[in-house]
């Protein structure tokens, strides 16, 4: 059968059916030799999909989400290509829950610091209009900032160097003065010794 071509990339599909097989090849693992050394597993799911089956207890006492705990205590481990069945202990009493893969929304093994989120959403508009948008305008705003910051540097630099020039002419202003009165006073002093001479 010829596989329909396709028309449009749909990533959150993609990225989701990745993620799900490394929690599929995990499971099948743990279904063939048991729970590698430490590793243990906290599988998130969605109790709300019509596919998940798990006893009405179960379904009072988690309505919308429920983690269970792959550790200790765990049976009848077995998984398929889209789905995964086992048996744990809640409050003493063990349950058989029946898990399609698309109801699980995130998997953790803490000893090896791992985890994942199948919640996956991109929206095409939304990264390529509204978030560029926003990020073109934050890079303009804060250019226009750098750009205010550096002219008022500078501007002082000047205001600073202009001032430095003023005081620098004022100060050879007045020694002028003082040399031209200091001359004068040579002047008058010459004068009154001539005089003095002369007299």
């Amino acid at each position: 059968m010829k596989q329909e071509n396709i028309t449009e990339l749909n990533y959150e599909k993609i990225l989701k059916d990745s993620l799900k097989a490394v929690l599929r090849e995990v499971l099948k693992i743990t279904e063939e030799q048991g729970l590698p050394g430490s590793h243990h597993f906290f599988i998130t799911l969605d109790t709300t999909h019509l596919g998940v089956i798990i006893d009405k207890s179960l379904k009072l006492a988690y309505p919308e989400e429920l983690t269970i705990v792959i550790q200790h205590q765990f049976w009848d481990l077995e998984v398929n290509e889209k789905f995964f069945e086992i048996s744990l202990s809640f409050d003493g009493k063990k349950q058989h829950l029946h898990i399609p893969f698309e109801a699980v929304t995130a998997f953790t093994d803490p000893h090896a610091n791992f985890g994942l989120q199948f919640k996956v959403k991109v929206d095409k508009k939304n990264v390529d209009e509204t978030k560029v948008e926003d990020s073109e305008e934050k890079i303009i705003e804060n250019n226009n900032k750098l750009k205010l910051e550096k002219n008022e540097e500078i501007s002082s630099i000047i205001k600073n160097r202009d001032n430095e020039i003023s005081n620098n002419s004022e100060e050879m202003l007045e020694t002028e003065d003082k040399l031209v009165k200091s001359e004068k006073d040579s002047d008058k002093i010459v004068n009154l010794d001539n005089f003095r001479k002369k007299k």
